[in-house]
């Protein structure tokens, strides 16, 4: 699995015939050379769809899961904000007992240390090594601490492997707070038809509610609904499907919030006399909020698979961004320097102390309520940002 089989190190000599072509998956084939009294591994990084998030130290880490990797591995960027989040480790130490290097070049990669570290997938913990590769792209869970998590199985019976074993881990969402989307109950209730999507898109709309039903952000509705919704679905510039639910008639029942969104001008203003600054970006920021039941109702959509409705807090619900900035100023009161807009997060200060300080604090309180964060598009301690349409400078 996530390897090709010519290069595949753990395979017999016996080969089977496979039905139809293998997915098409971007391969970069890592081996670790025996030098110096190392021992010699194989690693193999398959960019596919084999990743899930797993909890190593108490932090929430996105690692790809390959059968043909002897090591875990952990990029340095994520090491480095890990530990900032206060990442729980075990026997650190710069000196590392392997080698890795690089698929058709003969130059070691460059390792910054090894720890150990609890991981968990659902239900299952254990302790594992971890390797830190400078200028890492992608974090690997290994072969032998898969199996361990019961998140891999290979073998004859590996059809037979069970929920329990592949069981998913659902999209975090923020401790502590139930939503509750106001509905005027003197409002009829809507049922309207369903939208045909073209026949070309059918698959990936089947693939998009698979992947939301993992994360445990919609939920499969069984008997029938006062409220019914059509989806749109639109492909994003990715390539990506993204599913529209069109709230405009069940949006005439929902009461807008009275928490008032901040003024950009006011807020940019409180960052007068900063020389440094940092960005962070809430992940998904909608679906960390966890609806409650009677809310739930008014977000049912129909599609050709049938009734499904919203568990978290969606795009397209008139009073989202109220809902969700009322949340976030909860978990940022009192913290000096950080100023929030819906996801995004700014963090200044007048010193590098002063920053630091303010940085430190808005991550221990994302990480007390379980705030995840899209590091791809965080930036820290700059002296230029753009954020929220202004470009900010010494």
């Amino acid at each position: 699995m996530g390897h090709f089989i010519n290069r595949c190190l753990k395979r017999t000599t016996t080969e089977f015939p496979v039905a139809g072509p293998p997915p098409p998956k971007r391969i970069r084939c890592v081996s670790e050379d025996e030098k110096d009294g190392f021992g010699q591994e194989k690693v193999f990084y398959a960019m596919g769809r084999n990743t899930f998030e797993f909890i190593v130290g108490g932090i929430r880490i996105p690692m790809i899961i390959d059968s043909g990797a002897d090591a875990n591995i952990i990029d340095e960027e994520t090491w480095m904000r890990a530990k900032e989040m206060g990442m729980q480790i075990k026997e650190f130490s710069e000196q590392v007992d392997r080698k890795l290097i690089g698929y058709a070049t003969k130059q070691p990669m460059t390792m910054k240390g090894m720890f150990r570290a609890e991981i968990q997938a659902a239900e299952n913990v254990v302790n594992a090594k971890f390797y830190i590769v400078q200028q890492g792209k992608y974090n690997l869970l290994g072969d032998s601490t898969a199996k361990e998590l019961k998140v891999l199985q290979v073998g004859f019976d590996v059809g037979l492997v069970n929920n329990q074993t592949t069981k998913p881990i659902p999209f975090p969402k923020i401790k502590g707070v139930l939503v509750e989307i106001p509905i005027n109950k003197a409002v009829q209730p809507v049922q309207q038809g369903y939208c045909r999507a073209p026949i070309a898109l059918e698959d990936k709309i089947y693939g998009k509610l698979k992947d939301l039903l993992e994360m445990d952000a919609i939920e499969k509705v069984n008997g029938p609904s006062p409220w019914v919704t059509p989806v749109v679905p639109i492909m994003k510039r990715s390539g990506e499907l993204r599913l529209c639910v069109d709230m405009r008639r069940a949006n005439q029942a929902v009461l807008r919030e009275t928490h008032p969104l901040p003024v950009i001008e006011e807020l940019l203003g409180s960052v007068e006399g900063a020389v440094k600054f940092s960005k962070l970006d809430v992940k998904e920021a909608y679906h960390q909020l966890e609806i409650s039941q009677d809310s739930r109702i008014i977000t049912t959509f129909i599609t050709k698979y049938g009734l499904f409705r919203y568990k978290r807090l969606m795009f397209g619900v008139s009073c989202a961004p109220e809902l969700f900035q009322k949340v976030m100023d909860t978990v940022v009161a009192r913290l000096e320097g950080v100023i929030v807009y819906l996801d995004d997060c700014l963090v200044s200060g007048r010193t590098q102390e002063e920053h630091d300080f303010r940085l430190n604090a808005r991550l221990n309180r994302f990480k007390e309520y379980g705030v995840l964060l899209n590091w791809d598009k965080c930036v820290f301690n700059v002296e230029r940002l753009e954020c929220l349409g202004h470009e900010l400078s010494i």
